[in-house]
Protein backbone atom coordinates (compact mmCIF):
# COMPACT_ATOMS: atom_id res chain seq x y z
CA UNK A 1 0.00 0.00 0.00
CA UNK A 2 2.87 3.03 0.79
CA UNK A 3 4.37 2.27 -2.78
CA UNK A 4 0.69 2.90 -4.07
CA UNK A 5 0.04 5.92 -2.10
CA UNK A 6 3.40 7.34 -2.87
CA UNK A 7 2.87 7.80 -6.36
CA UNK A 8 0.55 10.18 -5.54
CA UNK A 9 2.54 12.85 -3.65
CA UNK A 10 4.48 14.76 -5.70
CA UNK A 11 8.39 14.91 -6.11
CA UNK A 12 8.81 18.83 -6.96
CA UNK A 13 9.68 20.15 -3.55
CA UNK A 14 13.01 21.22 -4.05
CA UNK A 15 15.55 23.36 -1.36
CA UNK A 16 15.94 26.98 -1.44
CA UNK A 17 19.92 28.08 -3.27
CA UNK A 18 22.02 29.68 -0.49
CA UNK A 19 21.57 33.29 -0.90
CA UNK A 20 18.31 33.16 -2.66
CA UNK A 21 16.24 33.81 0.41
CA UNK A 22 14.32 37.49 0.04
CA UNK A 23 15.52 40.94 1.88
CA UNK A 24 14.02 40.83 5.64
CA UNK A 25 11.40 43.49 5.67
CA UNK A 26 12.69 47.12 7.54
CA UNK A 27 11.16 46.82 11.41
CA UNK A 28 7.77 48.55 11.56
CA UNK A 29 6.31 50.20 14.82
CA UNK A 30 3.15 48.28 14.48
CA UNK A 31 2.76 44.86 15.29
CA UNK A 32 1.61 42.67 12.31
CA UNK A 33 -1.80 41.34 13.02
CA UNK A 34 -2.61 37.72 12.43
CA UNK A 35 -5.51 36.71 10.00
CA UNK A 36 -8.88 36.41 11.69
CA UNK A 37 -9.89 32.40 11.02
CA UNK A 38 -13.30 32.51 9.44
CA UNK A 39 -16.24 32.50 11.45
CA UNK A 40 -18.07 29.19 11.28
CA UNK A 41 -21.81 29.19 9.76
CA UNK A 42 -22.93 26.35 12.37
CA UNK A 43 -25.19 27.40 14.70
CA UNK A 44 -23.12 26.58 18.06
CA UNK A 45 -26.23 25.24 19.86
CA UNK A 46 -27.03 22.74 16.62
CA UNK A 47 -23.30 21.83 17.38
CA UNK A 48 -23.47 21.08 21.20
CA UNK A 49 -26.49 19.19 20.91
CA UNK A 50 -24.75 16.60 18.88
CA UNK A 51 -22.67 15.67 22.01
CA UNK A 52 -19.27 15.59 20.31
CA UNK A 53 -16.24 15.26 22.14
CA UNK A 54 -14.22 19.09 22.74
CA UNK A 55 -12.21 17.68 19.30
CA UNK A 56 -14.96 16.48 17.41
CA UNK A 57 -16.44 20.02 18.10
CA UNK A 58 -14.02 21.61 17.18
CA UNK A 59 -13.24 19.58 13.85
CA UNK A 60 -16.63 20.41 12.95
CA UNK A 61 -16.65 24.42 13.34
CA UNK A 62 -13.27 23.70 10.86
CA UNK A 63 -14.62 21.29 8.64
CA UNK A 64 -17.63 24.09 7.82
CA UNK A 65 -15.95 26.81 7.27
CA UNK A 66 -13.00 25.04 5.05
CA UNK A 67 -11.96 27.12 2.28
CA UNK A 68 -10.02 24.20 0.26
CA UNK A 69 -10.97 20.76 -0.91
CA UNK A 70 -8.51 18.20 0.14
CA UNK A 71 -5.09 18.45 0.91
CA UNK A 72 -3.80 15.44 2.19
CA UNK A 73 -0.22 15.41 1.76
CA UNK A 74 1.20 18.99 1.14
CA UNK A 75 4.42 20.47 1.74
CA UNK A 76 7.85 18.81 2.03
CA UNK A 77 6.38 17.02 4.85
CA UNK A 78 3.44 15.37 3.12
CA UNK A 79 1.31 16.83 5.90
CA UNK A 80 -2.67 16.42 5.49
CA UNK A 81 -3.96 20.07 5.81
CA UNK A 82 -6.67 21.80 8.27
CA UNK A 83 -10.19 20.25 6.81
CA UNK A 84 -8.15 16.86 6.18
CA UNK A 85 -7.78 16.49 10.00
CA UNK A 86 -10.37 17.74 10.69
CA UNK A 87 -12.30 15.31 8.63
CA UNK A 88 -10.38 12.41 9.82
CA UNK A 89 -11.32 13.78 13.65
CA UNK A 90 -14.83 13.46 12.83
CA UNK A 91 -15.08 9.89 11.35
CA UNK A 92 -13.58 9.04 15.14
CA UNK A 93 -16.47 10.11 16.47
CA UNK A 94 -19.95 8.24 17.51
CA UNK A 95 -21.85 11.15 15.41
CA UNK A 96 -19.97 11.52 12.68
CA UNK A 97 -22.48 10.73 10.10
CA UNK A 98 -24.99 13.30 11.98
CA UNK A 99 -21.83 15.69 12.22
CA UNK A 100 -21.04 15.30 8.63
CA UNK A 101 -24.73 16.02 7.41
CA UNK A 102 -24.56 19.10 8.96
CA UNK A 103 -21.38 20.34 7.62
CA UNK A 104 -23.36 19.15 4.28
CA UNK A 105 -25.83 21.17 4.63
CA UNK A 106 -24.58 24.40 6.49
CA UNK A 107 -20.99 24.38 5.30
CA UNK A 108 -19.01 26.31 2.90
CA UNK A 109 -19.15 24.74 -0.75
CA UNK A 110 -15.62 23.26 0.03
CA UNK A 111 -16.21 22.06 3.60
CA UNK A 112 -19.71 20.49 1.92
CA UNK A 113 -17.56 18.79 -0.42
CA UNK A 114 -15.41 17.49 2.34
CA UNK A 115 -18.45 16.61 4.42
CA UNK A 116 -19.69 14.75 1.08
CA UNK A 117 -16.49 12.48 0.83
CA UNK A 118 -16.48 11.95 4.35
CA UNK A 119 -20.36 10.46 4.15
CA UNK A 120 -18.86 7.49 2.05
CA UNK A 121 -16.98 6.16 4.31
CA UNK A 122 -19.14 7.44 7.90
CA UNK A 123 -23.08 6.34 5.98
CA UNK A 124 -22.96 4.98 2.39
CA UNK A 125 -26.99 5.74 2.37
CA UNK A 126 -26.63 9.16 3.66
CA UNK A 127 -23.33 9.81 0.72
CA UNK A 128 -25.81 8.30 -2.08
CA UNK A 129 -28.62 10.89 -0.97
CA UNK A 130 -26.42 14.01 -0.23
CA UNK A 131 -24.16 13.23 -3.70
CA UNK A 132 -27.50 13.81 -5.74
CA UNK A 133 -27.88 17.29 -4.29
CA UNK A 134 -23.78 17.73 -4.53
CA UNK A 135 -24.39 17.00 -8.43
CA UNK A 136 -26.57 20.55 -8.47
CA UNK A 137 -23.94 22.30 -6.92
CA UNK A 138 -22.38 25.19 -9.31
CA UNK A 139 -19.26 27.11 -9.49
CA UNK A 140 -15.68 26.37 -8.61
CA UNK A 141 -13.47 25.53 -5.37
CA UNK A 142 -9.75 25.44 -4.63
CA UNK A 143 -8.71 21.93 -4.60
CA UNK A 144 -5.34 20.88 -2.96
CA UNK A 145 -3.90 17.62 -3.82
CA UNK A 146 -0.53 16.53 -2.86
CA UNK A 147 2.85 17.78 -3.26
CA UNK A 148 4.50 21.27 -2.46
CA UNK A 149 1.96 24.01 -3.82
CA UNK A 150 1.18 26.23 -0.99
CA UNK A 151 -2.41 26.62 -3.02
CA UNK A 152 -5.07 25.22 -4.68
CA UNK A 153 -6.02 25.26 -8.42
CA UNK A 154 -9.75 26.65 -8.60
CA UNK A 155 -11.46 23.58 -10.15
CA UNK A 156 -15.20 23.27 -11.11
CA UNK A 157 -17.25 21.52 -8.91
CA UNK A 158 -18.79 18.96 -11.18
CA UNK A 159 -15.70 17.94 -11.68
CA UNK A 160 -14.73 17.22 -8.29
CA UNK A 161 -17.74 15.71 -7.43
CA UNK A 162 -18.23 13.19 -10.52
CA UNK A 163 -15.28 12.73 -13.10
CA UNK A 164 -16.49 9.60 -15.34
CA UNK A 165 -12.66 8.55 -15.43
CA UNK A 166 -12.01 8.36 -11.76
CA UNK A 167 -11.69 5.23 -9.74
CA UNK A 168 -14.92 3.36 -8.69
CA UNK A 169 -14.57 2.06 -5.23
CA UNK A 170 -17.50 -0.50 -3.80
CA UNK A 171 -17.76 0.97 -0.65
CA UNK A 172 -16.23 1.65 2.75
CA UNK A 173 -14.14 -1.51 3.08
CA UNK A 174 -12.60 -0.56 -0.68
CA UNK A 175 -9.40 1.22 -1.43
CA UNK A 176 -7.17 2.71 -4.23
CA UNK A 177 -4.66 -0.61 -3.86
CA UNK A 178 -7.38 -3.31 -4.25
CA UNK A 179 -9.04 -1.10 -7.07
CA UNK A 180 -5.74 -0.87 -9.01
CA UNK A 181 -5.01 -4.74 -8.71
CA UNK A 182 -8.83 -5.09 -10.33
CA UNK A 183 -8.29 -2.68 -13.08
CA UNK A 184 -4.17 -3.11 -13.56
CA UNK A 185 -3.85 -1.08 -17.05
CA UNK A 186 -6.59 1.96 -15.81
CA UNK A 187 -4.98 5.61 -15.34
CA UNK A 188 -5.65 6.71 -11.36
CA UNK A 189 -8.36 9.59 -11.37
CA UNK A 190 -10.33 10.90 -8.16
CA UNK A 191 -13.49 11.96 -7.57
CA UNK A 192 -15.93 12.07 -4.77
CA UNK A 193 -18.61 9.85 -6.49
CA UNK A 194 -16.34 6.78 -6.89
CA UNK A 195 -14.68 7.09 -3.37
CA UNK A 196 -11.13 8.19 -4.21
CA UNK A 197 -11.30 11.49 -2.65
CA UNK A 198 -12.28 9.34 0.53
CA UNK A 199 -9.80 6.92 0.16
CA UNK A 200 -6.55 9.14 0.06
CA UNK A 201 -8.00 11.51 3.26
CA UNK A 202 -8.34 8.20 4.96
CA UNK A 203 -6.06 8.27 7.59
CA UNK A 204 -3.02 6.54 7.86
Amino acid sequence: MRWFLALLLLSSCQPKEPGQDPPSPEPSSASPRAPSPPASPLDPAEVAALGLSPDGAKALQNLASARHFGGWAVGAAGSPTPPVIALRQLWKEPKAKEALAMVFTHGTPEGRLMALAGLFDADPPSFAAALAEARKMKGEVALMTSGCAPGGDMTPIAAIVDDPQAARLTGPDDDLAKWAARNPSASLAFDIAGGGYTAVMRPR
